[in-house]
């Protein structure tokens, strides 16, 4: 295993004979500082598996900083304010913090590329140096895309989401509490859209344990998938309206040059509902169209993508094809995101003849 080295530790049964920490034995008393770092996007696999790990952490004994890599919104903030534990992360770029070593050992969760560790929304340029820290733990279950991470990385890119990792191969059952359980449980309801993909018997095994450890379930359903604001219809019309259908691709394409922010007076609450109808409710999900890509312009020159494939029928790696375009990105086979910089039109353009490579492979 080529930087597998904290599953290796697993596999071979090298654990210490203390250990409910499962594999965290190289967290001696040494080791009283961590910095957890979990993953942009902002959503619940994040953090839940950021705040179950740092309460995990903190009854062992260890100083615990958890940190997401940007300046949360007020709607950000209202929207997850109801998550246990939610007012204990820290929302500020990385960089300032990762010059020097400030912690005994460094974690990222749920997120398989470099920028998603860091702020991006200021610039992509002048990434941290994670190389400081000799101890790093990454704990990912999206499909590997060459980045080495972690001294240390536990991945699994068949689990449903990162805390399902957590929970199955770090945290022992019996410190699972209500809210802990509430945290994995939305987790879990998030990253497989509430079961309609990306789950297996070993993810409805772990849904049951937390719904038996008292997860809100009623409530999170609602919040998640039944309290959408009157905004989202607004931009359920856009979206369908700014649609292209590409038959020959079988491929539906929404595009928003930086244009179309100003026309449309697109601003960050706007676009994120935008964003979130586009991929939940559209993208992957019109017959005839395998897949749905939304590929959008904030900001002059720098890019960002938003891939989605219906679960049957899309049979290219959307990962695969956006790593032709830009080495920052990841995800899973039919779910994926990137970023680069460059003219738009001319990202467009590559991007469908990179589709359209490997649909005649």
């Amino acid at each position: 295993m080529k930087d597998e080295k904290f599953l290796e530790i697993i596999d071979k049964n090298e654990l210490s004979p203390r250990s409910n920490v499962r594999g965290f034995e190289f967290l001696s008393d040494d080791n009283k500082t961590v910095l957890i770092i979990a993953s942009d996007p902002l959503d619940f696999d994040c953090l839940g598996s950021g705040l179950i790990l740092k309460k995990y952490l903190e009854s062992l004994g260890k100083i615990v900083t958890l940190m997401w890599p940007g300046e949360a919104t007020r709607e950000d903030r209202d929207y997850f304010r109801f998550l246990p534990y939610f007012n204990e992360v820290i929302f500020k770029d990385t960089r300032e913090i990762l010059k020097k070593k400030n912690f005994d050992v460094l974690i990222l969760v749920d997120g398989s590329s470099l920028v998603q560790f860091y702020d991006t929304s200021k610039t992509i340029d002048n990434p941290p140096d994670l190389s400081i820290y000799d101890t790093r733990i990454h704990i990912d279950h999206h499909l590997d895309n060459g980045q080495v991470l972690g001294t240390y990385t536990i991945r699994d890119v068949g689990a449903s989401a990162a805390t399902k990792i957590i929970l199955e191969k770090i945290v022992p059952r019996d410190f699972i509490d209500e809210k802990l359980a509430t945290l994995g449980y939305s987790a879990i309801l998030w990253d497989t859209g509430n079961f309609q993909w990306q789950f297996n018997d070993g993810t409805l095994e772990i849904a049951d344990f937390l719904l038996q450890k008292g997860a809100e379930v009623d409530f999170l359903l609602n919040k998640l998938y039944s309290s959408y604001p009157k905004l989202r219809l607004e931009m359920l019309s856009l979206a369908i309206k700014n649609i292209e259908y590409d038959d020959k691709l079988k491929t539906l394409f929404l595009f928003l040059p930086y244009q179309t922010f100003q026309e449309e007076k697109l601003d960050e609450n706007k676009f994120k509902e935008l964003r979130e109808v586009f991929v939940d409710e559209i993208a992957g999900k019109i017959t005839g169209y395998d897949r749905g890509i939304l590929i959008y312009e904030k900001e002059p020159n720098k890019i960002k993508i938003s891939a989605r494939g219906n679960n049957l029928y899309n049979k290219i790696n959307l990962p695969k094809i956006l790593s032709e375009l830009t080495p920052q990105g990841g995800g899973h086979f039919n779910a994926a995101g990137a970023e680069t910089k460059g003219d738009f039109e001319e990202i467009k353009k590559a991007l469908l003849e990179t589709i359209q490579k490997y649909l005649q492979k």
